[in-house]
């Protein structure tokens, strides 16, 4: 049996997750990520260009600072997203987020494919049992980034609203349309 879908961890780490995906990546590759291509039930972000599905985890026990853990444990229930990526997309990207949503891990969905599968206890708030979990070792995971530090440490201003213009000197209290 797998550990149902809770909607109030959804609800509380989600948004603010895929928020800071979405900063990092536009001040990287200049370009905004389609929210939830698929649906609600899909990856939840993509980048059409870059034909790259994106989704992302928090990982809650990784407080801060580097990865601590010898692997990374994705819940098999995300397999269903490999059927996305013969579609126009071509690539899955599973970003696994800090609690402080200030690093990712970033695993290849074929690395996630081809990796271990195993069941393993599971205790929350009202859920025991065994769920299965496909367990990528540490030097499998293709890259940790600092989602502080986009543009090498540097502040980046980023509109919310893609029609809104920032000039270059753009200063933080001229603009009630944007976040740092």
């Amino acid at each position: 049996m797998s550990k149902p879908f809770s909607e109030v961890l959804a609800k509380k780490y989600e948004p603010e997750a895929i928020k800071a995906v979405q900063r990092y990546y536009l001040a990287q590759h200049g370009r905004r990520l389609t929210d939830k291509p698929f649906g609600i039930y899909g990856a939840d972000l993509g980048d059409e260009k870059a034909k790259i599905l994106i989704e992302v985890e928090v990982k809650t026990d990784w407080k801060c600072g580097e990865f601590p853990f010898l692997d990374l444990r994705i819940t098999n229930r995300k397999r269903k997203l490999l059927r996305e990526i013969w579609t126009p997309y071509k690539q899955l990207e599973f970003w696994v987020l800090s609690d402080s949503l200030t690093r990712a891990a970033i695993v290849d969905g074929f690395v996630y494919r081809n990796s271990k599968v195993e069941s393993i206890f599971v205790k929350t708030v009202g859920f025991e049992s065994y769920d299965t979990f496909r367990i990528i070792p540490k030097n499998e995971i293709r890259m940790f980034v600092n989602l502080r530090k986009p543009d090498g440490g540097q502040r980046v201003l980023v509109a919310l609203n893609p029609q809104t213009k920032i000039p270059a000197d753009a200063r933080l209290h001229e603009y009630d349309d944007y976040e740092w």
